[in-house]
């Protein structure tokens, strides 16, 4: 019994650890394309539009890039936060392989 515990824990770490890389390359595309509309904007001459639901608003230029600056901020933790749970699942994983083959 306590090996098909070992091994029902393992399973739940593996696609608790799938569903943190996926995480992880949700948040890095999103820090993707909030770096290059970073970009954009601070590069831009002339008016900065956002949009808004259906609508595109005009935006003060700095506002914009203050949002996006802050949005890359937010997105680099969370990554950060996955990232340092994914080192823990596979390091609970690593630790159970031993375990299972021994077994």
């Amino acid at each position: 019994m306590p090996e098909e515990d070992q091994a029902r824990r393992a399973q739940n770490l593996q696609r608790q650890l799938q569903a943190l890389q996926n995480q992880e390359r949700s948040i890095g595309l999103q820090l993707r394309e909030v770096k290059q509309a970073l970009e954009e904007v601070q590069d831009s001459e002339g008016d900065v539009y956002k949009a808004a639901g259906n609508v595109l608003i005009q935006k003060d230029k700095e506002e914009v890039i203050e949002e996006l600056e802050e949005k890359k901020e937010n997105l680099e933790e969370q990554k950060e936060a996955l990232e340092s749970k994914k080192e823990q699942a596979q390091g609970k994983i690593q630790e159970m392989t031993p375990q299972q083959e021994a077994a």
